[in-house]
């Protein structure tokens, strides 16, 4: 030990080489990757939301592997050309339609159909019409979705249900899907009803929600519209406020932006009103400022309140049934008998609301009563097979309308001690015969399927 302390290392102060940071993962510098980001959607013209694109992410993942692999390369070395990209992304396509073909395939012989829901809209600035159709099926108990096809209608044809037909047609024959074993779920647009008359069709109850609220608001030629011209008045007040601030840029001097109305898209009207009352004290202001204070003589505070508390329960119900990753046709029942109490005159409401829900409930009632699959499919519902928003002259017809749609032998149906809460009574597997009950959702769909037997 004596030998030790002369010896050269002792004389140097012992040092771990190995500090608690060298254990840490080091975060990478990113601030020169978010200088090339904004370089590159400001000199390609891009919108900015490119970089959150999974396909970007896909395309930055793959550069940077290459880089930890290999080292610097050069990016012009590795990128494709725009052509080989165009034929790749047909070759690929072609491959996913096949897969896809397959998986329908699949779904067609486990569970005897699938659903298929459609609908058009038109290119306002190129003035062109695409029709695009989305495939919904089960799959390992899962509901899945896959867009089959967006196509380009014909400018040189009328949008006539025949023309309209035979190019759905088309499409649905290019995977091999055989017509009897679809379910349609569309809008009522006549054409489209036209076009699908051949189909099981379903109409999208979203779609009947928005078309109510919009008639709501319609004043031409009723004469039980008292008070809701000036809420329509109002209406027109915020637009053309929104409109105002979009126009001149006043928008920048507000915390949170505010919503235009769209027509043609659904719940804007509540978005709208919301994104004005939020900040109401604040446009005051700035108006105020700007000597445009004329600008909300219109827009009332306590009417934007009432207004917004009618329509957010519509907002409510068109969000949850639109719904493509679960269950939603058993729905319809119940947001309807929701919405409809929704409108019942409440003690201290102004005139304009009870005008307003009046109107609301008459149009639910007219476009949205609920038929006999709504029925049976919240029957179907474990939650709700006691059906109590129903008499129980409806639950007896519902169980009735089922049992005819069973076959003799599989399940049976009977009521608890007080014939008000129906059950269902799964037969002995050995007596089945096969027979698989799927309840199927696609946006408002529900379809009872048979492994054994005809689903339709």
């Amino acid at each position: 030990m004596s030998n030790m302390v002369h010896h050269k290392c002792a004389a140097k102060p012992q040092t771990s080489t190995n500090t608690l940071t060298s254990f840490v993962r080091q975060d990478p510098n990113t601030t020169g990757c978010k200088i090339k980001a904004d370089g590159c959607c400001s000199l390609d013209m891009r919108p900015f939301d490119i970089v959150s694109g999974k396909g970007f992410h896909q395309v930055a993942q793959t550069l940077i592997d290459i880089g930890a692999k290999f080292g610097a390369v050069d990016a012009g070395a590795i990128l494709p050309h725009r052509q080989t990209v165009c034929d790749r992304a047909k070759k690929q396509a072609s491959i996913d339609k096949q897969k896809l073909s397959e998986a329908i395939q699949k779904a067609l012989t486990r569970n005897g159909g699938i659903a298929v829901t459609t609908d058009m809209w038109t290119d306002e600035f190129k003035k062109r019409a695409y029709t695009v159709l989305t495939c919904h099926y089960i799959s390992q108990w899962k509901l899945e979705n896959c867009i089959l096809a967006m196509v380009e209608f014909d400018p040189t044809l009328k949008k006539t249900s025949e023309n309209l037909n035979e190019q759905i047609t088309s499409v649905l024959t290019s995977y091999g899907i055989q017509t009897d074993k679809i379910v349609f779920v569309s809008d009522q647009g006549a054409n489209i009803k036209a076009a699908l008359r051949s189909y099981h069709w379903i109409p999208c109850s979203a779609h009947i929600l928005n078309t109510v609220l919009r008639h709501t608001f319609s004043t031409k030629g009723d004469s039980e519209s008292d008070g809701i011209e000036d809420i329509v008045d109002m209406i027109d007040y915020c637009k053309e406020l929104v409109a105002y601030l979009k126009r001149t840029g006043a928008i920048a001097s507000l915390k949170h932006t505010v919503n235009q109305e769209c027509d043609v898209r659904w719940n804007s009207k509540v978005t709208m009103l919301e994104s004005i009352q939020k900040q109401y004290q604040d446009i005051r202001e700035l108006l105020k400022n700007r000597d445009q204070e004329h600008r909300l003589g219109g827009i009332h505070q306590d009417q934007l309140t009432h207004l917004i508390d009618f329509l957010t329960l519509f907002k409510l119900a068109i969000s949850e049934l639109e719904g493509e990753h679960y269950p939603t046709i058993h729905m319809v029942l119940l947001w309807f008998f929701k919405l409809k109490k929704h409108c019942e005159p409440k003690f201290g409401d102004p005139p304009y609301i009870k005008s307003l829900c009046s109107h609301a409930s008459a149009l639910l009632d007219e476009k949205m009563c609920p038929n006999a699959t709504h029925k049976i499919t919240t029957f179907l519902h474990p939650k709700f097979k006691s059906l109590k928003m129903l008499v129980e002259e409806d639950r007896r017809e519902v169980i009735k309308q089922l049992r005819e749609l069973l076959p003799e032998e599989g399940v049976r149906l009977s009521h608890d001690g007080e014939g008000s809460n129906p059950v269902t009574e799964p037969m002995p597997a050995t007596e089945q015969g096969g027979l698989i009950l799927c309840l199927y959702g696609v946006g408002n769909l529900f379809v009872i399927f048979f492994r054994t037997f005809s689903p339709f």
